[in-house]
């Protein structure tokens, strides 16, 4: 049996444990601390990878937590070569995003396992009794769901822990919006550098818009064209 290998954050005044939890067969941050840029064996060996939301976080809709998964997988895709899809299936889907509740508020504020043992599919939970906001800039006492998928994406793209100062640093840091140098270092390591876009007519690059309604996919935009498809379920592209 192979076994999960987990990481987790936390808010930007809870201090790092020096030992962190582990739950039966689930490791939530001990071992990705140790993985180092260049370890392309943590990653996912076929594309695309896709990627499922369900489930509802107090105060925030299913649309808008999946229109915030949304954004924060784009992140990882306007800086590298990773190949991402959205799917309604949650029984093919690749990493399922799934609010629950971790521990008390203020605690950890989600998990992500890693793809470092050939799983076919990765669960992420987000605590549910956080206060969320669906700004990257969170107002005072609120934290930033998408900021936290960001950094849950890139663990379940075979991220560790970083330094101090960028996207995946085991502490939420509120002031940032993107991925800094290690990040997009240790991303690019695992799944090169991104491709080429054209512009959108409008001038607008790596622009991705979803509209949900009722949990479903209505309509997906990326640099300006339309990324539906014609016929079966909802699929959005968001990496060329």
């Amino acid at each position: 049996m192979t076994r999960s290998i987990l990481a987790s954050i936390v808010p930007e005044r809870l201090p790092v444990p020096a030992d962190c939890d582990c739950h039966g067969q689930r490791w939530f941050c001990a071992h990705p601390d140790t993985l180092r840029l260049g370890e392309r064996e943590c990653k996912w060996a076929q594309m695309p990878v896709s990627w499922t939301a369900v489930g509802t976080i107090p105060g925030v809709s299913a649309d808008d937590f999946k229109a915030a998964a949304a954004l924060a997988w784009s992140t990882w895709a306007r800086h590298s070569g990773v190949k991402l899809v959205y799917t309604e299936n949650t029984r093919t889907a690749n990493v399922i995003i799934d609010p629950g509740v971790i521990d008390r508020s203020g605690q950890v504020l989600a998990w992500s396992e890693l793809p470092c043992s050939g799983q076919k599919q990765l669960k992420q939970l987000y605590d549910t009794m956080e206060a969320w906001s669906l700004e990257l800039t969170a107002p005072r006492g609120k934290i930033s769901l998408p900021l936290v998928i960001i950094h849950e994406a890139g663990h379940a793209l075979g991220l560790g822990h970083g330094p101090v100062g960028n996207i995946m640093a085991p502490t939420l840091n509120s002031s940032l919006s993107d991925l800094q140098a290690w990040d997009v270092a240790e991303i690019q390591a695992r799944y090169g550098r991104p491709t080429t876009t054209p512009p959108a007519e409008n001038g607008l690059t790596g622009m991705l818009i979803l509209e949900f309604r009722r949990g479903k996919l209505q309509s997906g935009v990326f640099n300006g064209n339309s990324v539906m498809p014609d016929d079966g379920p909802p699929v959005v592209r968001v990496a060329a």
